[in-house]
């Protein structure tokens, strides 16, 4: 929780972003994911507004968690306020490549061939996808099971599946469905 130099208070909460601060002489806070406005409310103070909207938060990620798979794995909407949430995922390498991902037959594709049509080295491609991985598994508080993952491919795990190959190079990844259907 951090003071703007307006006196507003400006809180981070899971994947979204809270703005508190005096309304006349009442407190208010606005709740927002990425830049989309998701909720307003006031109260008596902007502790009191604060705690509300946290309270308000959380029962939307309970709701959210609740909807998850019997893996314990988001549905679309989730996937999609978690990417509204991630900035990252606007930066146009990340973007042209999940979208020729999508764009394969099944969402499927040899990591290698991927990382080549998107004119990245494999060492650019696995850090885009990595550092999406880790993004998503931080927002939503995803964990790979540790004893059918094996480690470097981890970070993958919340958005996609895999199938390995001989060499890295040779990895299939498969976008999740929910994860495709928040992309579109």
């Amino acid at each position: 929780m951090s003071p703007t130099p307006t006196g507003k208070l400006d809180v981070n909460h899971g994947c979204y972003r809270i703005l508190a601060g005096p309304r006349g002489e009442m407190g208010e806070a606005i709740a927002y994911v990425g830049m989309r406005k998701l909720d307003q409310l006031t109260e008596d103070t902007v502790d009191g507004a604060l705690a509300t909207m946290i309270a308000r938060l959380d029962v939307r990620r309970d709701a959210f968690i609740a909807q998850r798979d019997d893996q314990g794995l988001p549905s679309a909407d989730e996937y999609r306020e978690a990417l509204d949430a991630a900035p990252l995922v606007m930066e146009s390498r990340l973007d042209n490549t999940l979208h020729a991902h999508s764009q394969r037959p099944g969402a499927r594709a040899n990591a290698g061939d991927l990382a080549r049509s998107c004119g990245l080295t494999e060492t650019a491609f696995w850090l885009e996808y990595g550092r999406l991985g880790r993004r998503l598994n931080a927002l939503l508080a995803i964990e790979a099971p540790k004893d059918k993952t094996p480690r470097q491919l981890a970070s993958l795990y919340s958005f996609a599946t895999f199938d390995v190959g001989a060499r890295p190079s040779d990895l299939t990844i498969t976008l999740r469905p929910a994860f495709l259907e928040a992309l579109q």
